[in-house]
């Protein structure tokens, strides 16, 4: 049996020849490689993974014969559904249990909050001022 060789990373698709490139330099070290090289790396990385989850995504959204004809009316609010969908099939799924300590965690979330939150001392308002200080005068001829 052959022992798969460790590239000290993660595997990725290739990307393209200026992705390699970098990848190259990269096996160095980052750390070696000139700040400009290394904004190109990421810059050259992340088109790349646009460029592929684009096609990607145009592949999904094509229909199965591939004569790039957009998905139907009906194909697309059948998806549209679906997703729409999703939030409803999630909370079935959960349990009573699962329900109350999901509450429970929020409230002693927001009952945490509150302790730490100061209570503001609320501003009175000019009118409010002005009220205090004629019945101040008030007193005062009294």
């Amino acid at each position: 049996m052959s022992k798969i060789p460790d590239l000290g990373g993660p595997l990725y698709p290739q990307l393209g020849p200026g992705v390699e490139k970098y990848r190259r330099l990269a096996r160095k070290g980052l750390a070696k490689m000139a700040r400009e090289d290394r904004y190109a790396y990421g810059e050259a990385v992340e088109l790349a993974i646009l460029s592929l989850q684009r096609r990607e995504l145009d592949r999904e959204t094509k229909t199965p014969d591939r004569r790039n004809e957009p998905l139907g009316d009906a194909r697309l609010k059948m998806l549209r559904n679906q997703l729409l969908a999703w939030p409803d099939q999630e909370r079935r799924a959960r349990s009573e249990v699962e329900w109350k300590s999901m509450y429970d965690a929020a409230m002693a979330e927001k009952r945490k909050a509150a302790e730490a939150k100061p209570v503001a001392r609320r501003k009175r308002s000019w009118t409010a001022k002005k009220a205090a200080w004629c019945a101040g005068q008030a007193l005062k001829r009294a």
